[in-house]
């Protein structure tokens, strides 16, 4: 019999993959949050995930899940939706989501859902360099996600549709003023609730927002 293939994972050579679709990816994950120590598909950092398409709320309320995640193969996934998103049980009982690694190399190109993704969580690393030009929802992506701070003025957002929420009580104050939000439907509550943004995006072109209510600070109404 031949041996089983192995490959480079993040450095580390002679790992042998363990292969996962949308399935038996969430089993897997299953698994390992219930037993971390378990190892039973290996180090998490290297499992091969390039078939897997669906990743929506893979570690959703997994609350003190904060593993390094940056090898992932994530070139065929379509879907982020709630992936790291935490519960939110009031300001009394802190249980946001506290994953906080390296995840800018991962290949986003073909995701067109990102809602909800960082929603609730303590995530706070550079994400700048993803190519998100086929997203086309960020509802409230990143909504009470504290402390992030990092520049997003390099993303392609043109293809977005739903930003409803995606700053909703977040202490963002980056500029965006670059944003190409010209097909935005949804703008309801983008940056409700906030009293940190204070960027000039007067240059937005909002024409074919069709619900915008509680939308911008109240220093920044776009006319």
């Amino acid at each position: 019999n031949d041996p089983a293939p192995t490959f480079s994972c993040c450095g580390v050579k002679g790992i042998t993959p363990f292969g996962f679709d949308d399935e038996t990816i969430r089993d897997a994950i299953d698994i390992y949050l219930n037993d971390p120590a378990s190892n039973e598909h290996g180090p998490i950092n290297c499992w091969d995930t390039s078939q897997v398409t669906n990743m929506s709320n893979l570690f959703a309320f997994a609350v003190s899940f904060d593993e390094p995640l940056g090898c992932w193969d994530t070139s065929n996934v379509t879907t982020m939706e709630g992936m790291f998103q935490g519960p939110r049980l009031g300001a009394e009982n802190d249980k946001r989501s506290y994953f906080n690694q390296d995840i800018s190399s991962w290949d986003v190109s073909q995701v067109t859902d990102m809602s909800y993704m960082f929603k609730d969580s303590y995530f706070n690393h550079s994400i700048d360099v993803w190519d998100v030009s086929s997203v086309r929802s960020m509802k409230e992506m990143f909504a009470r996600s504290n402390p992030f701070s990092h520049s997003l003025s390099s993303w392609d957002v043109s293809a977005v549709t739903d930003m409803n929420g995606i700053f909703v009580q977040a202490m963002y104050d980056g500029d965006i003023s670059t944003w190409d939000v010209s097909n935005v439907v949804d703008m309801e509550n983008a940056f409700s609730d906030t009293d940190f943004f204070n960027q000039d995006i007067s240059s937005w072109n909002v024409s074919n927002a069709q619900t915008s209510g509680r939308c911008f600070p109240i220093h920044h109404v776009l006319m």
